[in-house]
């Protein structure tokens, strides 16, 4: 028995991206995202309100971002007839995120350790914003591995049109 809705595909027939998977590709993306809201913002209005976000980027996670977006790619080309570049990298969507989220997670794993290395009082001298953005991130890692809607929403790419 089919444990999704009508309502959980779409007009292809293929499982919609949960709610879940949308909060695991935003998260993969989040410095881009905290360099291009604030430089959108700025543009249209000239202020500099949004200019605390820039505080937040972590420039090392930039390349992790750029594999998600990837995986963004597909997902937006996701739909008939498009290049069988954007199935391949679809259908092995869930491990490039995974691979993605493990660097981030060893990156966050090393500035927490390199900030704490020389320190007597370890407890004190934990990033707060470090060590919530690993849990996190190991949180969205576990979820990406383990959910079987996320797993079967990349395993479906829409049929092509047949020729007669």
């Amino acid at each position: 028995m089919n444990p999704y809705t009508p309502d959980d595909y779409d007009k292809n027939l293929c499982l919609k991206p949960s709610f879940e998977l949308y909060v695991i590709l935003f998260f993969g993306i989040k410095d881009f995202l905290l360099v291009i809201i604030p430089a959108i913002a700025s543009f249209k209005t000239k202020s500099t309100n949004l200019d605390y976000l820039s505080s937040l980027v972590q420039p090392e996670m930039f390349i992790a971002d750029m594999i998600v977006i990837f995986v963004w790619l597909a997902l937006i080309n996701r739909r008939q007839g498009q290049n069988g570049l954007w199935m391949r990298i679809w259908n092995k969507g869930r491990m490039i995120l995974a691979f993605s989220y493990s660097i981030q997670a060893v990156i966050l794993a090393i500035e927490i350790s390199m900030s704490v290395a020389n320190v007597s009082n370890w407890i004190k001298a934990i990033d707060f914003r470090l060590a919530s953005l690993f849990a996190v991130t190991l949180f969205l890692l576990i979820t990406l591995l383990r959910n079987k809607r996320i797993k079967e929403t990349f395993l479906d790419w829409p049929e092509q049109k047949s020729a007669g």
